[in-house]
């Protein structure tokens, strides 16, 4: 094992020097001054001074929640964002519901515009109004650009 590594960790920080988590010695007025001095944010951490038990487990769990927000959001942001589309869709789909019930003629009177199309449709079929689409005899070059 590497002996740097190890001195690190075992050194005590001179007089007037806080150790951070990490090994690292900052002075110790800067410590609680609201800034970040330590890498890894353990100058600010536990802070005030408590006087209760109850103030102390306030503490404990303050430092877990922020290591905590230290992780990565991503699994969280896609459980919104399921969560935002399913509402999504089930809106839409009572809001069709709601539609339908409310005005109950909507879908017959869509059957018949569709029925009425279909029904001119089949009449030009036969006239001279006829469209004639040309298609290309070779279906390998039909995505090509000539």
């Amino acid at each position: 094992m590497d002996e740097g590594f190890l001195c690190k960790y075992l050194h005590k920080c001179p007089p007037g020097y806080f150790m951070c988590r990490n090994g690292d010695c900052i002075l110790a007025s800067k410590r609680c001054d609201s800034f970040n001095n330590c890498i890894d944010r353990s100058d600010e951490l536990a802070c005030f001074v408590s006087t209760t038990e109850e103030e102390d487990n306030e503490v404990i769990l303050d430092q877990r929640a922020e290591a905590f927000n230290d992780q990565p959001n991503g699994a969280t942001t896609s459980i919104f964002m399921l969560f935002f589309l399913l509402l999504v869709v089930v809106l839409v789909v009572l809001l069709i519901i709601w539609v339908t019930r409310r005005y109950p003629d909507t879908k017959s009177q869509l059957d018949l515009a569709l029925k009425n199309f279909n029904q001119r449709l089949t009449r030009t079929r036969g006239t001279s109004s006829e469209a004639h689409i040309l298609v290309p005899a070779d279906d390998n070059n039909f995505f090509d650009n000539p």
